[in-house]
């Protein structure tokens, strides 16, 4: 091989010299694209396979998720119990609000009776009984008006409950789902954690 002097150039002499040329630049050629695919090989595995500070931001991020979501769920299912707990109660003080009810509709048509046979014969009744008559019917009425107003009330109170506990009850049922989605979501998250190598860092377990 020489040099051109008109061009300061290398001038190939002989075929031999130029087939070594060419396989010099074959080999840098293929050095180059070597590097190229290697390049896209790492990018791609990367890209597929995340570090295992991103899988374990996964886990935490599900986690955190799993633990909003069982936080919801213990308070709507603490609310449902509370409803029903209310409702029943409730329903006993309606029972025994309707007893008290009956019992002053049946004193207040006692204390008439009386009334009645006292006005016929004032000493049909014992000492005194007769002139306390007024009070009786008069006790018995605020009674039975009492009973009517908490009737109505506590009627109201358990329409209210019944209805929150409908809408517990539903809100239930989503919680439960979503909860569901958040224990896979980290159960996913810490397999894709313990498949890559990189351990497990959960703190919080799943029920």
């Amino acid at each position: 091989m020489t040099f051109d002097p008109t061009t300061n150039t290398p001038k190939v002499n002989n075929p031999i010299e130029a087939e070594y040329l060419r396989r010099i630049v074959t080999v840098l050629i293929l050095f180059a694209l070597l590097f190229v695919v290697a390049g896209l090989v790492v990018f791609v595995t990367r890209a597929q396979n995340p570090s295992c500070a991103d899988l374990r931001k996964r886990v935490d991020d599900a986690t955190r998720a799993y633990q909003a979501v069982l936080g919801q769920s213990q308070s709507i299912d603490k609310n449902y119990a509370s409803y029903q707990s209310t409702i029943t109660r409730l329903r006993g003080d309606l029972i025994a609000n309707d007893k008290w009810r009956e019992y002053a509709e049946r004193d207040i048509a006692e204390a008439q009776r009386d009334r009645a046979r006292c006005e016929r014969d004032a000493s049909i009744l014992a000492a005194g009984a007769c002139a306390n008559v007024t009070h009786r019917i008069e006790t018995a009425e605020k009674r039975l008006t009492y009973a009517r107003a908490n009737q109505a009330k506590l009627e109201t109170d358990l329409s209210a409950n019944q209805q929150k506990l409908a809408t517990a009850r539903t809100a239930l049922g989503a919680a439960s789902a979503s909860l569901t989605s958040a224990q896979l979501d980290l159960e996913e998250a810490n397999k894709a954690l313990a498949a890559a190598g990189c351990g497990s860092e959960n703190k919080f377990g799943v029920r």
